[in-house]
This record gives C-alpha cells, structure tokens and sequence, in this order.
C-alpha cells in the first residue's frame, strides 16, 4: 500500500531512476498464481508431516530468489498468501574476504527451523558508521539455535590465507542462525550476510507485531520473554506462527 501511495506522488512521477527501482521491486517481489501454486505444493506436504493442525503463520524462503513468502495455514490444512520481500542469505563466497580469527561466511542451508526465543538489537553501528548489523534499536532477532552448514576453509595449517580459490577445502561447521534485520548499503535480493537470513526494518517490525515466530514467548495469550519487552502492536494471537521453512527453490 505505501508503494502505491508513493508511486502517485508527482514527485515520484517525474523520477525516471525511482520508477525503475519502484518497478524492479515489485516485479521480484511478485509471487504469482502458479509460483504460489508450487509452494503450496511443497509446503503442505511438509506441514503434514510435521502434524501441523492448528491455524498459523508459516514462513517461507526461497533461496534462489531472496524471497521471504508469508502465508497463513488453516485448519482446513490450506494456505492462504499474505505477502512477500526480498532478504539476503549465507554467501560463502565471501569467505576470501576475511582475515584469520574472523567470523566466517556461512551457506544458509535449506532446512525446517522452529524458533526459539530471540532478543532485541540494541542498534550499535559498526566501524563505518553508517551499517546496523542486527538493525535499529529493539529490531527483533528471530534465533533458531546453533546448526551445521556448510562453508570455505581459505587459510593453511600456518594460518596463512590460501590465495588460490581451487585450494580452498569445503568444510562441516556450526553457527548461530538467526534472522534479523540488518541496514547497510548492500540491497536485499542478494546472498550476501555471513549465514543468518537478513531482513529489512519495516519487514521485521511486521514480523514482529503479528507473531509471526513468537510461540515461545506468548503463553496464555501474554507475552512472556524474560529477555526482551513485548513487540509494539501485538496482532493475531491465535496464528502465532513457529516455522521457517527454507528451500532451495520451488
């Protein structure tokens, strides 16, 4: 709706630049009848399996499109689309980048994640002043625990760095997988972060409001988290959601 309200602007009108990226947004954030169609497919086999019966918000990625897709499951075991944006994923490329004792780039491994009970940033910036890791303050961090995934080891038994990419060994290692916000200069719609999934404010504030990944903090329809505060505008109780289902593509 804000996109369409800004796209009447005159202002907006009369920006060749902004119309392009206004247009370029909505058409890779569109999720079409039989794009939907697939997901459904898949999804619902999955939420079978894992003996889903109550009416809930699922959340959904697809990694070959840096989309995060949100439904709603029901009890009659349909789902119904609510709404989609881009994110950004594990990238491990990124690995070359770094310098011994640094935290390493992950791949985001496809996979269904519970989640459990997160914390909120407190919106430090990094050295360059202008990048929020984990977002501005009270952002939410949607966490899922430690898990296996897959990244590059680039350094030599001497802790040198290995230069030469086709010596680099693909190896087994944890890290702590999280979803959260993240402002920098770098767009979502890329693989891009160090493994965990990153979002944009305005996307986890609505995470957030509507419980989306709150089951564990709502009990007897309260909030209660002894880490962090209650979100802003609590919504639709009766969908907490507490599944992120990650494919590879649909």
């Amino acid at each position: 709706k804000k996109i369409d309200s800004i796209r009447t602007w005159e202002s907006t009108s009369k920006d060749k630049k902004l119309q392009y990226l206004i247009n370029r947004k909505l058409k890779r954030i569109n999720v079409s009848t039989s794009y939907f169609s697939k997901i459904k497919n898949k999804i619902l086999k999955k939420l079978v399996k894992l003996k889903a019966e109550k009416s809930q918000f699922i959340s959904i990625i697809d990694l070959s499109k840096q989309l995060l897709i949100l439904v709603l499951f029901d009890e009659n075991k349909k789902l119904h689309f609510i709404g989609a944006d881009l994110i950004s994923s594990g990238e491990m490329q990124r690995e070359k980048n770094i310098k011994y004792g640094e935290n390493h780039y992950f791949d985001t491994p496809a996979s269904i994640y519970i989640a459990k009970r997160g914390w909120r940033s407190t919106g430090d910036y990094k050295e360059d002043n202008r990048t929020q890791g984990y977002g501005q303050k009270d952002r939410y961090i949607f966490y899922f625990g430690k898990i296996l995934a897959k990244r590059y080891n680039t350094f030599d038994k001497n802790k040198e760095k290995i230069l030469n990419e086709n010596d680099w060994k693909l190896v087994d290692d944890y890290f702590e997988f999280a979803m959260h916000a993240h402002e920098a200069s770098t767009p979502k719609g890329k693989a891009y972060s160090h493994g965990c999934i990153r979002l944009t404010n305005e996307l986890n504030i609505f995470l957030d409001n509507n419980l989306f990944l709150h089951h564990k903090s709502i009990i007897n329809n309260k909030w209660k988290h002894p880490y962090a505060q209650k979100p802003i505008d609590m919504k639709y109780k009766k969908y907490i959601g507490k599944y992120l289902i990650i494919e590879e593509k649909f």
